[in-house]
């Protein structure tokens, strides 16, 4: 079963993360994190599947027939703003208070994006990125650590994301869930939707009771509901 699911999030370019492998094996069988945890194990242990340390101590599991596909889209859409956004994604997965440097940004993406033939020279595009980030108030510098203004992430992802919705389709402003809005979800607290850029559904992520991780990685990537996909 979590091969099988782990091909099923392939196919549909998601990158197998733990975090990712536990909500939908929860989601569609029922299992425990520990239920999930066990048979990832024995799979890796049979060889089925390959297990990867990313950066930060992430892991992420892969079928061992393909151990070097990379599941995340490839981004050939608005080069520069797709990195500008990429990058930031990076800062947030790795978690560092104190930010993080291109060199680090770069391998994360490396190892969890696949990227298009035209940015071949990644390290000065996202210097590029980063320098476009700063004059726009999303990217702090302190030296070489490059940081995130979160509120100023936020709203250009608003912004961004409209243009990855199908033709005709348009972002519900209400949870499908509790029926909120982004000023107050079910626990009447603000919260920014998800919305499913095929049929424009939405909803909160703590509804969808995602995790941190998994909603940061939804966040920066167009996002399909469990209908649509």
């Amino acid at each position: 079963r979590v091969l099988s699911m782990i091909n099923k999030m392939r196919n549909h370019k998601h990158r197998g993360s733990i975090e990712l492998i536990v909500y939908y094996m929860g989601l569609y069988y029922g299992l425990s994190e520990s239920d999930v945890t066990k048979e990832l194990n024995l799979a890796v242990n049979h060889g089925v599947i390959k297990k990867f340390i990313g950066i930060g101590g992430k892991e992420s599991y892969r079928d061992s027939k393909y151990p070097n596909q990379i599941p995340s889209r490839t981004f050939v859409r608005k080069p520069s703003a797709d990195l500008r956004m990429l990058v930031a994604a990076a800062i947030e997965t790795i978690g560092s208070p104190s930010g993080s440097k291109i060199s680090a940004i770069e391998e994360h993406i490396r190892s969890n994006h696949a990227l298009d033939l035209s940015l071949a020279n990644l390290t000065a595009q996202l210097r590029l990125a980063v320098a476009h980030g700063v004059q726009e108030s999303l990217f702090i510098k302190s030296g070489a650590y490059i940081n995130i203004d979160v509120q100023r992430l936020e709203e250009l992802r608003q912004k961004d994301n409209q243009s990855y919705f199908a033709e005709g389709v348009e972002p519900s402003p209400v949870c499908g869930f509790c029926l909120g809005t982004t000023e107050s979800n079910k626990e009447k607290h603000p919260e920014q939707l998800l919305s499913c850029v095929d049929c424009g559904n939405s909803g909160h992520p703590s509804c969808l009771k995602f995790s941190e991780e998994l909603t940061r990685q939804c966040m920066s990537d167009p996002w399909q509901c469990i209908e649509c996909k």
